[in-house]
């Protein structure tokens, strides 16, 4: 069926998923599709767009077209998105408009610094409204606003309320399900105006926009999700709350008078975990939500304060995935927080850790000697004479997706705390670790379910790292997908290189990032990986160039490729390429060797001539091709 004789709705959906200066271009196509544009019932003048009509037109005549544009649209407009950074856009002119056309989701952002958009009276008439999003505005409604009845989801950022007026709000839209306000606001909102929000299924808040005896008693914020009772997302924000010492010492150590049974995920940003007080209020509102099953926290720069918390002796049997950013494994407290809630998580299937970039200056808590490690081991750990933490057995049973981030070798503890983790995780099947500068040399494991490895920031200059790479892929027989980059420096030349004896039969997508292919360990690296995988069917190579390139003996145009034996290979992939002698060699081998091969797409550096461009072209088009169908793209 030819595009033309679809339906008009399928056509306006079709239009309405292109960006707005394309669908407005699809008039050229022919007479009949001259004004199918006026069909679009969703109008995305966002910034992508509004910068495209300035580079196209400046600021003057952009707005002269958006005011021609509005009027062409006769059918109703479901959805509006303007972003304004000018104060010459007609938006009175253009909420008068869009108060007709019947606007289900709106938003508006306003990027005028210092100067807050007062909403026109307009704005207030838009009673099918069920999504609405504000940034940068003065909520300022007429005596006679009765509400938004239909309102489903609010999202509010720096939004200015008249006193009281946010209460009273909130009252008149009972049917709203979804309030985002984890971005300043500026109005101090009330337990009690949130509490009357009974329908709420998504909650975020910025702490600091809160009356202050919610920021300083755990114990209100309970009692606001008592109130909640369909509430089945929380994200809270600590940021800018540690001034006013959140929580204080009353109202962090109380256990939750109820449960939140409807409360699935749960987000804490930027909380000190450091704080004693702080890492009980969390623990207990997770110990108070028993059907939680994703857990998100990014964690504040950590106090210092010594502060044992006592431990729940609860399980959280649903919780299926934990992101941890910020981890602080210097604190005892965070780590002890940590611990705890991974122990008492047999379910778990996915981990995401992020540590901190490393300080030289600082002991991790765990090693340090001040540390009561006896203490700590009521969790269930064990340490060996240095203070490595041991897990208990099958503590990751159900782990299937782990990931690290900035892992130092320089650091015990985080060796320990990586290594255990991965060797404890029998059914792993995807595994991504940013190195962060180092890398343990020793995991002492095999991990017969991992078909996704991604390594980053591998510095191929460390024979030692190169080796635990090696083995940590050898180790992992049923591996399907496997992505590396190495570390953005450039690398020496001491690095241990060793021809690997093991093969990866399973392996099938290779993807290698910033691979210097000036560099013979670099490369000698990837030829052996790609030659260790006969079944390897996706290739794709982004190259780094971090010194001055010299011809590689591996990449010698003697040698013999019939040697190489056959690879599988039905797609390759080259980006930021150069047009350097080593390039064409590689390419003169994957196409010697790969007679599935069906495309070689490759992307060279924008800033190169056509003269080079048209010079490597020629060359390629001398290499012999064991394929009779590949085709070479070049870009």
């Amino acid at each position: 069926m030819y595009i033309s004789n679809m339906p008009e709705n399928v056509v306006t959906n079709i239009l309405n998923r292109l960006p707005l200066q394309y669908a407005v271009r699809t008039g050229i196509l022919s007479r009949d599709w001259r004004f199918k544009w006026t069909m679009l019932s969703e109008l995305v003048l966002d910034e992508k767009f509004i910068d495209y009509l300035i580079k196209r037109a400046g600021y003057r005549e952009s707005r002269r077209i958006i005011n021609r544009l509005l009027p062409n649209f006769q059918c109703a407009i479901t959805k509006f998105v303007i972003y304004l950074n000018d104060d010459r856009y007609d938006i009175e002119k253009w909420i008068l408009f869009l108060s007709k056309k019947g606007v289900e989701d709106l938003t508006i952002c306003n990027e005028i610094s210092q100067q807050a958009l007062q909403l026109p009276n307009h704005f207030f008439s838009f009673l099918e409204l069920k999504h609405l999003n504000l940034d940068n505005c003065c909520f300022n409604p007429p005596a006679s606003f009765q509400g938004f009845p239909n309102l489903l989801s609010l999202e509010l950022c720096k939004v200015k309320f008249e006193s009281g007026k946010f209460g009273e709000f909130f009252t008149q839209c009972p049917e709203l399900e979804i309030l985002n306000m984890s971005f300043p606001v500026h109005a101090h909102v009330k337990l009690v105006e949130i509490a009357k929000l009974t329908n709420l299924k998504i909650l975020s808040l910025f702490m600091f926009n809160m009356d202050y005896t919610m920021i300083t008693s755990s114990s209100v914020i309970f009692e606001l999700l008592g109130f909640l009772p369909k509430l089945q997302e929380l994200e809270l924000d600590f940021r800018f709350c540690r001034d006013t010492k959140a929580f204080t010492e009353d109202g962090a150590r109380k256990k939750s008078p109820s449960s939140f049974p409807c409360l699935m995920t749960l987000k804490l940003s930027e909380i000190d975990l450091g704080s004693g007080m702080m890492s009980s209020f969390a623990f207990e509102l997770i110990r108070s939500s028993p059907n939680l099953q994703t857990l998100e926290i990014t964690a504040d720069s950590c106090s210092t304060e010594d502060d044992p918390r006592e431990r729940f002796p609860t399980t959280f049997p649903c919780l299926k995935t934990l992101k941890i950013s910020s981890m602080d494994l210097w604190s005892g407290n965070m780590l002890s927080f940590t611990f705890e809630v991974i122990r008492s998580s047999p379910n778990l299937q996915t981990l995401e850790i992020a540590a901190p970039e490393w300080d030289s200056e600082r002991s991790p808590a765990i090693l340090s000697p001040e540390v009561d490690y006896n203490t700590m081991g009521t969790l269930e750990l064990s340490f060996t004479e240095d203070g490595a933490a041991k897990w208990p057995p099958n503590t990751f049973s159900f782990l299937k997706t782990l990931k690290l981030s900035n892992i130092h070798v320089r650091s015990g503890v985080m060796l320990s705390f990586a290594s255990i983790i991965i060797r404890s995780s029998s059914i792993l099947q995807t595994l991504e670790i940013t190195v962060g500068g180092w890398f343990f040399t020793e995991v002492g494991a095999t991990f017969p379910c991992l078909k996704n490895l991604k390594l980053s920031d591998i510095y191929f200059g460390s024979g030692s790292m190169l080796s635990s790479a090696f083995e940590m892929i050898r180790s992992s027989p049923s591996l399907h997908t496997l992505e590396i980059s190495s570390a953005d420096s450039y690398c020496n030349e001491d690095g241990e290189r060793k021809r690997s004896p093991a093969t990866f039969p399973c392996l099938k997508t290779l993807k290698l990032s910033n691979i210097d292919l000036g560099s013979d360990i670099m490369v000698s690296f990837s030829f052996d990986i790609i030659r260790s995988s006969p079944n390897l069917q996706t290739l794709e190579i982004t190259a780094g160039y971090w010194g001055v390139s010299s011809p590689l003996a591996i990449c010698s145009p003697d040698v013999d490729y019939n040697a190489l034996g056959l690879l599988q290979l039905r797609s390759v992939i080259f980006t930021d390429l150069k047009h350097s002698e080593n390039e064409v060699v590689w390419i003169k081998y994957l196409l010697a060797c790969s007679p599935f091969l069906e495309k070689i797409c490759i992307h060279l550096e924008p800033d190169l001539s056509s003269d080079a461009k048209l010079m490597f072209a020629k060359k390629l088009l001398k290499l012999h091709r064991a394929s009779a169908v590949v085709d070479i793209d070049l870009y």
